[in-house]
């Protein structure tokens, strides 16, 4: 089975689809998108996206909507970035691209500054 990557964003899409179609068999009512992703973020994080990563090689996109969640998502600064994509490489098995500056707090800085708003690419 080939793994994809897949943004957080689309991957709890996926899950409150399920949902939905499993309330709608039982004629329940679901709660919109929006408060299923509130409630499914407090519940469990990033964990089971994270594991949807394991062992991927991420490209330069890849590892910019990764990082571009936590800042958005996680309410992480862009200092925090290059350690978790560390965290990610070493515990996740995931292989990050070789770019020049990659776990540094000043590329992140430099990639997902305001301006750009990286809530619009998640």
């Amino acid at each position: 089975m080939s793994q994809q990557f897949s943004t957080f964003k689309r991957f709890v899409s996926e899950r409150y689809q399920e949902r939905k179609e499993k309330h709608k068999g039982l004629g329940l009512t679901s709660s919109g998108f929006n408060a299923f992703f509130a409630n499914y973020l407090a519940s469990h994080g990033f964990g089971e996206w994270l594991n949807t990563l394991r062992g991927l090689s991420l490209t330069e996109k890849q590892c910019y909507l990764v990082g571009a969640t936590y800042v958005c998502f996680g309410q992480r600064e862009y200092k925090d970035i290059p350690g978790i994509m560390a965290h990610l490489q070493r515990y996740y098995d995931v292989k990050l691209p070789v770019i020049e500056g990659l776990l540094t707090p000043e590329y992140w800085q430099q990639v997902l500054s305001d301006e750009k708003q990286p809530a619009k690419a998640v």
